[in-house]
């Protein structure tokens, strides 16, 4: 139960940081439709997540779901080219 008291307190922190970096990589005209793009991801993101796993646990199992996920991110990776700095 600590442990997950933890894990709640850094997650908490995850979405000021990452838009303090979108604030410090995006250029100032675009910083506002990059967070609300990063806003919109992770909700739709997350509700999708629970709902495919749950179709697919249901029908399959739960390693199926979670490779159905997983699938489905290596997909959506493969297709968006990265958004970090590529160095020098």
């Amino acid at each position: 139960m600590a442990l997950r008291a933890v894990q709640g307190a850094a997650i908490a922190g995850l979405p000021a940081s990452a838009m303090a970096y979108l604030a410090e990589e995006v250029k100032p005209k675009a910083l506002v439709a990059a967070i609300g793009l990063f806003v919109a991801g992770n909700s739709i993101g997350g509700m999708s997540g629970r709902i495919l796993t749950g179709w697919v646990a249901q029908a399959w199992g739960w390693r199926a779901a979670l490779l159905s996920v997983g699938a489905l991110a290596a997909v959506w990776r493969g297709g968006v080219p990265p958004a970090a700095p590529q160095g020098p």
